[in-house]
């Protein structure tokens, strides 16, 4: 399934994907928000170890980013565990953005992001 990922206004969509960096002797994890319409980050989480909380702090920090006007908006992801989270959904609900997930082995919902 192909995925539209254009946007007419600010804050109705956005594109999740996360990634892991070598640091040292250590691994941090990165999770990240792009808004669809300017494709510019928007909001962002790192974390040692990987947590559940990654994208939910990610959703925050971009429902910060706009000042908190962000009801009906869609953040596309795929299914890893952070995105799928209850974290993540509870910080999706109460800002009043829609999940969107690929299916399981799928990327397509996160085809901007990567």
């Amino acid at each position: 399934m192909i995925r539209d990922f254009n946007a007419d206004a600010l804050n109705t969509g956005w594109c999740g994907d996360s990634t892991y960096m070598a640091v040292g002797t250590t691994c941090l994890y990165a999770a990240m928000a792009i808004g669809i319409c300017l494709r510019l980050l928007v909001g962002w989480s790192i974390a040692d170890p990987v947590c559940t909380s990654l994208a939910a702090d990610t959703v925050e920090m971009a429902v910060a980013a706009r000042s908190g006007r962000v009801s009906g908006g869609v953040f596309h992801t795929e299914r890893g565990s952070h995105y799928s989270s209850r974290a993540c959904a509870e910080a999706c609900s109460s800002a009043g953005v829609r999940r969107r997930m690929s299916a399981v082995g799928s990327s397509a919902d996160k085809a901007l992001a990567a």
